[in-house]
């Protein structure tokens, strides 16, 4: 950006990002922050700035100020630090402690964070567990993350018993949501109510070690098994999320999340968020189109996260006319498509500032804080990085690359738990290979184009599903789409798409393909359409697309080529 510019932008962001930067200058520079906040050898590891050491503080600070507004709750900083402590008491009581694993299988709830909370209290460390997992998969992770006691919801009960007896692990199931409903529990279940009869008071023996470990979030296992993703209690992503709170969001800001705290936007952004500047979430069960704005407008939340379809969703759900007076200013988005963005911030009267994040991504990130091009991701902040081509070489200008961060001399970068193959798989020789295709512009701009395993190989072309999905989704009548190969008599792949129209339209598959032909490379045209009333989706809202492949070319599809 011009002096002018970036002028103009400094001036646009919160109040307390510039008491932050007008401190840094006074301590060092920024940049110099963000380099010391990707070496841990240059962290000094602080007890007072984990998870339950900001909420500590904040309890202190703002006893009786809101933390969680959840249904028809309100729980202070002040109740939830209490909370927090009599969770690890009584954990402690049962003879858990340091270095102990716990899992959480719940939905969105104030006890979700109590405990996860208190394992961060104690040296202990969580695992959350996707709600929808079945059967293997899920028998799968309870084992593998050697955790001894699992804490579920009322309606997991016969998806564990179904598995109960392959858990290898397991000392203690406790149950979530049956004391209002008489529901009896089997007599090795207990309610999870207990949990908050022991002393409110921190225990003075707990104690946090930097190295041990603090949560494994296992990635959804899209080329094979779930790997578990390793985070310590050195601090270094939990300082990350600081400077990134600080940066976004302002003191008299409320947050609203409707993504599961089992994802780490939900447990780690906006939670994290709200313990270092002392805000509050409002959280929501689940995404819920029709309930959206309402939820929004219930306690006047300012900001949101987005990620996946959301947008396009809400922008093309039935126009109220109270929407356009909600309370929120920012949408922090993730994969926005390029031509809902400024038609979702004129709808709406807001702004989207797009990130770019992983899970196994090494705590990068890079951000478009309105600072970038409209559906941009914008340019890395004092992150050096490549995108590489397949046969090694660094992409130029509009091509396309892997994007890989270099992480020379950064000790376990990323940590697969148990999983030293893949670890060395994701991080070789100084370089952490996200997955991700990008491209960059002339002035070095980032542009996502999807990930590596879902580009689709036809007619010598490699194919985004990305692209063909965000073209798609521009079609008035479609709500959301899936695209993804299926084989080919002629080798290499065919071109397969699922829609869901917007509610009363029908869909034509030979106008589409007619409407296709004028926005899409012809061998970027799908060969099959199929018309469905909604996807199948993971909690994430991700679209589950194994099932749709499992499924391939069904009897109501359409092959547009014959």
């Amino acid at each position: 950006m011009g002096k002018n510019k970036t002028k103009k932008w400094f001036l646009s962001l919160p109040n307390v990002a510039a008491h932050f930067f007008s401190e840094e200058l006074k301590r060092e520079t920024l940049f110099g922050t963000l380099k010391k906040s990707l070496k841990k050898k240059n962290l000094k590891f602080s007890q007072a700035e984990t998870l339950c050491g900001l909420l500590e503080k904040q309890a202190k600070v703002y006893p009786q100020k809101p933390f969680i507004y959840f249904e028809d709750q309100t729980i202070s900083f002040g109740e939830a630090d209490d909370l927090t402590n009599s969770v690890g008491n009584y954990l402690s009581a049962i003879g858990f402690s340091q270095g102990d694993g716990l899992g959480i299988m719940m939905g969105n709830c104030p006890e979700f964070i109590y405990t996860y909370y208190a394992t961060q209290r104690m040296g202990m460390y969580m695992v959350p567990i996707n709600t929808a997992l079945r059967g293997d998969g899920l028998e799968y992770i309870i084992n593998h993350s050697d955790i001894k006691i699992l804490i579920i919801d009322a309606e997991q009960l016969p998806h564990i018993e179904a598995i109960k007896g392959g858990l290898k692990n397991i000392e203690s199931i406790y149950v979530r949501g049956t004391s209002s409903g008489g529901q009896a529990l089997p007599s090795e279940f207990q309610n999870i109510d207990i949990f908050f009869s022991s002393s409110k008071a921190p225990s003075p023996s707990w104690k946090v070690k930097p190295d041990d470990i603090s949560t494994i979030m296992y990635t959804s296992g899209t080329t094979g098994r779930p790997k578990g993703v390793v985070f310590d209690y050195s601090n270094t992503w939990l300082r990350r999320m600081g400077l990134f709170a600080h940066l976004i969001f302002n003191k008299d800001d409320v947050i609203y999340t409707c993504l599961p705290l089992f994802h780490a936007n939900a447990l780690f952004l906006t939670f994290s968020a709200s313990l270092w500047l002392g805000i509050p979430v409002v959280l929501a069960k689940k995404f819920s189109a029709s309930k959206f704005w309402d939820e929004v407008n219930e306690h006047g939340a300012t900001t949101f996260s987005s990620i996946g379809a959301m947008i396009p969703i809400l922008l093309k759900s039935p126009k109220k006319a109270d929407v356009s007076a909600n309370s929120i200013r920012l949408v922090l988005s993730a994969a926005c498509p390029a031509h809902s963005w400024e038609e979702f911030e004129d709808r709406f009267g807001l702004k989207i500032w797009e990130g770019y994040s992983a899970v196994d991504g090494g705590s990068r990130f890079i951000f478009n804080l309105g600072n970038a091009p409209v559906g941009s991701i914008g340019r890395p902040m004092g992150v050096k990085y490549k995108l590489l081509k397949e046969d090694g070489s660094e992409a130029g200008a509009r091509e396309n690359g892997e994007l890989v961060f270099c992480v020379d001399g950064e000790k376990k970068a990323v940590h697969y738990f148990k999983n030293e193959k893949a670890t060395s798989e994701k991080v070789r020789d100084g370089l952490l290979y996200s997955g991700d295709i990008l491209y960059k512009d002339e002035k070095g701009y980032l542009y996502f184009v999807g990930r590596k395993t879902e580009s689709m190989r036809r007619r010598g072309e490699n194919v985004s599903a990305f692209e063909i999905e965000n073209t798609i989704l521009k079609h008035p009548d479609i709500l959301e789409c899936a695209a993804f190969g299926v084989p080919s008599q002629l080798a290499e792949e065919d071109i397969m798409c699922v829609v869901v129209p917007v509610g009363g339209q029908k869909i034509e598959p030979e106008n589409l393909k007619q409407w296709l032909g004028e926005k899409l490379a012809s061998f970027a045209i799908p060969r099959y359409i199929r018309v469905m009333n909604e996807l199948p989706k993971t909690a994430t809202h991700r679209v589950i697309k194994g099932k749709l492949k499992d499924q391939g070319v069904t009897l109501d599809t359409i092959d547009l080529e014959s």
